[in-house]
C-alpha cells in the first residue's frame, strides 16, 4: 500500500470538523497540526512597471497602495537615499536606477493630483454657472 501526504488549510474553529470528518474514513489519520504560517520579508514587486534594478535595491521601500499593488512608498525611500524631494527632482538621472523611479512616481502623483483639482474646480465652475 503506497502512502500520501496531503495538506489542508482549515479555519481555526473548524478543526474539531475536520478531525470527525478524517476519523470516519478508514486508514486515513492525522499526521501533524500547525498554525498557518504568515509571509515574511520585504514587499518586492514581481516586475512590470518598474526596472529590475530599482525593483531588487535594498534602499527601494515598497508598500502596497488602496487597491492592493505594490508600489514605491516615496517618502520612506527619499529618506533612505538621504535626498529631499527637490534634490531628487533637480538632479539628473540615469534610466533605471531608483532615483530615476523615484522622480517618476513623484511626477506621477504631481500630475494626478492637479488633473484630480482641475477637475474638481471644473465641476465646481459648471455648478456655479447653472
Amino acid at each position: 500500500m503506497t502512502r500520501k501526504f496531503v495538506g489542508v488549510t482549515v479555519d481555526h474553529d473548524k478543526v474539531d470538523d475536520l478531525c470527525l470528518a478524517v476519523g470516519l474514513v478508514e486508514g486515513v489519520e492525522i499526521v501533524h497540526v500547525t498554525d498557518a504560517r504568515k509571509k515574511k520579508g520585504a514587499i518586492k514587486p514581481k516586475g512590470g512597471v518598474h526596472s529590475p534594478q530599482s525593483a531588487h535595491d535594498p534602499r527601494a521601500v515598497w508598500m502596497y497602495n488602496e487597491r492592493g499593488a505594490i508600489v514605491l512608498d516615496t517618502k520612506a525611500t527619499l529618506k533612505k537615499l538621504g535626498l529631499t524631494v527637490g534634490q531628487v527632482m533637480r538632479m539628473t538621472t540615469k534610466l533605471g536606477t531608483l532615483e530615476n523611479s523615484v522622480k517618476r512616481s513623484l511626477r506621477t502623483k504631481r500630475a494626478f493630483e492637479r488633473a484630480r483639482r482641475n477637475n474638481e474646480t471644473a465641476i465646481q465652475f459648471r455648478k456655479e454657472a447653472a
